[in-house]
């Protein structure tokens, strides 16, 4: 019971709240006013009778009425550890007062009644929002997304607020932190992991009969270019790299730096003729990227190129080193060019 406060006197009750297995669910927190209780008590008490509520440890919360004479007590326990004191006048010989002390009674105990029936009645909602919480944080401790909560309660609100907040940090932190995952920090490509990602996808559109390409790249004399520029400068050249990828590539492909200077680019929907179509204009994009940043460098692109096949009798280690041998080939011919694998071409059977 809580006095300190003149006219917000008021008495707290906190039950736990169990599930139908009896575990404990939460807590069930009620705040009645003094001034609540006191008018229902002077409502229930007949002139000439007195009554008094006690809390748990027998101290009285609210009293009403008097009583002069000899009088006749009644205590009632309640459910919450309260309980009920009623005083009443001893009337000898008149049946009609007992009749009397007993409706003041049964009038306070129906008044109390309905109060525990409101609060039985309002434990349903309450169990849905402390399940809802509890779902919530659960989800937070799975690192899964986690549904919004929506509470019925103004004194939930808060708590609701919380979490929901923190959830929608914690999922942009975590596509964030996808997002660096499979992004090169210098060129801001897709990385190799990015590249194993996508490359199922593109196993998946093989093995539905779609020509797929994969095309391997690497930067002429690249090593030189560091070597007699410094990084800064072999760094620039990756980046108008890069660029030249991002302008080029459509939505539906993928280019990706895997190391160094060299990159990988998965082409679909493209034939032969297509694919050393696209390397040309790659080609000339890049080397006017490099001019535009005042970069006259003699260099310019090797690829090698080799067509997915089936997974039955393909993988992305083997792809990748027919692409790679394909490139050690336009590197031997000379360099900037592209060469494609023959033995893989559509026309060549596999």
């Amino acid at each position: 019971v809580h006095r300190d406060q003149p006219g917000l006197e008021h008495v707290d009750l906190l039950r736990d709240v169990r599930g139908a297995g009896g575990e404990t669910l939460g807590k069930l927190f009620v705040s009645v006013r003094l001034a609540q209780l006191q008018r229902i008590l002077d409502d229930s008490t007949r002139p000439g009778d007195a009554s008094r509520l006690l809390d748990a440890e027998g101290q009285v919360m609210v009293a009403s009425g008097s009583v002069t004479g000899t009088a006749y007590e009644e205590r009632l326990p309640l459910v919450m550890g309260w309980t009920l004191v009623q005083q009443s006048p001893v009337r000898y010989g008149g049946f009609g007062g007992w009749l009397q002390i007993l409706a003041g009674l049964l009038t306070l105990a129906g008044v109390l009644g309905l109060l525990i029936v409101a609060a039985l009645r309002i434990r349903r909602p309450v169990m849905q929002d402390i399940m809802a919480a509890q779902d919530a944080l659960t989800c937070l401790t799975r690192d899964e997304t986690v549904p919004p909560i929506v509470t019925r309660y103004v004194e939930f609100v808060p708590v609701a607020v919380n979490i929901n907040r923190i959830a929608l940090h914690l999922q942009a932190q975590r596509e964030r932190l996808e997002h660096l995952s499979l992004t090169d920090p210098l060129t801001g490509l897709p990385n190799r992991r990015a590249f194993e990602v996508y490359f199922s996808q593109a196993m998946g559109l093989a093995e539905r009969q779609h020509a797929v390409a994969l095309v391997m790249i690497d930067v002429d004399s690249f090593k030189s270019v560091n070597d007699r520029y410094g990084h800064g400068v072999g760094d620039q050249v990756l980046l108008a790299l890069a660029q030249s990828l991002k302008a080029l590539t459509r939505r539906a492909d993928l280019a990706a730096r895997l190391a160094g200077d060299e990159f990988t680019v998965l082409l679909s929907g493209l034939d032969a003729a297509g694919v050393n179509a696209w390397y040309q204009r790659l080609d000339d994009h890049f080397k006017a990227g490099l001019g535009a940043i005042g970069l006259e460098l003699q260099t310019g692109l090797s690829a090698g190129q080799t067509w997915l096949g089936s997974s039955a009798v393909d993988s992305m280690n083997a792809a990748l080193a027919r692409a790679d041998r394909a490139l050690y080939q336009a590197k031997a011919r000379g360099r900037d060019q592209l060469v494609q694998y023959a033995t893989l071409a559509p026309d060549a059977g596999e």
